[in-house]
């Protein structure tokens, strides 16, 4: 495997930001040395949508991340295959006024593109327009790699009606969305590999409206003060934690049920099972050096 991308990167740092890696790294093995565990607190991004799901999802099939916490919008992503090709064109081309309230900037309308054997299986789940389809895939547009499951058609529409059912799984049996929808999920999702492997993927309480149906299914599968107590347990299990773009983990640094630097002493107090961030290493990746 060649390392000149990243060797290329290492010399474009700074000389602290290059220290700080490198005893980032010299952490990292010495836990995994010890079977120790490593915690990924992620959200919602461009540097996340663009497939680091999918590298996320293989350093947990190699058991070197042992738990994620992430944004509603990408649960929504990986549901969808995480990266789509889709085809943008203007929405008259379908027969939509591009000045209908419905539509988003521009008065665009996105077509999924699929094999049609895809689309035939599709099919088979969901009542498919194939008038639209057929008009969007004859029109002239820009064809573009995006965050899947999203805008497009009919892929969004699918995974937002998809969410009414897994919510109901979930509400069933009392367990999270990503839980359920990890059941049939792809491997190379964090969702799918956390189901494979037993390694909980769950969105933060800041995180859970986006992904449209997607993030509200989420928000009502678990109640928020058994969400919040989860990714305590995550916490207290997890001898480094991770952070990359995320603005605010509420959970990690103001949580209810963390000592350290939340408001845990008044759970701990009551008798409830609470954790702290004393001794473990918070690792922190960002553009913006002052968060």
């Amino acid at each position: 495997m060649s390392t000149e991308s990243t060797d290329q990167y290492f010399q474009n740092l700074s000389e602290k930001s290059q220290e700080n890696l490198r005893e980032a790294i010299t952490r990292i093995v010495e836990v995994k040395k010890r079977n120790g565990k490593i915690m990924i607190v992620t959200g919602s991004g461009p540097n996340i949508h663009e497939g680091v799901t999918t590298l996320i999802a293989e350093l947990m099939g190699k058991d070197i991340i042992d738990s994620v916490t992430t944004s509603s919008a990408v649960i929504a992503h990986e549901m969808g295959g995480s990266l789509d090709k889709v085809k943008r064109i203007s929405a008259a081309d379908v027969g939509f006024n591009p000045d209908s309230h419905f539509l988003p900037k521009g008065g665009v309308f996105e077509l999924s593109l699929m094999s049609d054997e895809a689309m035939t299986e599709l099919g088979n789940e969901m009542v498919l327009d194939n008038e639209i389809i057929q008009k969007a895939k004859k029109a002239e547009g820009d064809i573009i790699i995006k965050a899947a499951g999203n805008m497009a058609y009919p892929m969004g529409l699918y995974c937002e009606n998809l969410s009414n059912e897994i919510l109901t799984i979930s509400q069933t049996y009392g367990l999270p969305f990503e839980t359920v929808a990890g059941w049939g999920a792809d491997r190379k999702t964090m969702l799918g590999m956390g189901a494979l492997k037993g390694k909980p993927v769950l969105v933060t309480v800041p995180q859970l409206i986006g992904g449209g149906n997607v993030g509200l299914s989420i928000a009502d599968s678990i109640p928020v003060s058994r969400r919040s107590a989860l990714i305590a347990e995550m916490i207290d299990e997890a001898d480094i934690i991770i952070e990359s773009a995320v603005a605010l983990t509420q959970e990690i640094h103001d949580g209810p049920f963390e000592c350290y630097t939340g408001h845990g002493i008044w759970a701990y107090w009551n008798g409830l099972k609470t954790c702290s961030l004393k001794g473990k290493t918070l690792i922190r990746l960002d553009m913006d050096e002052n968060l």
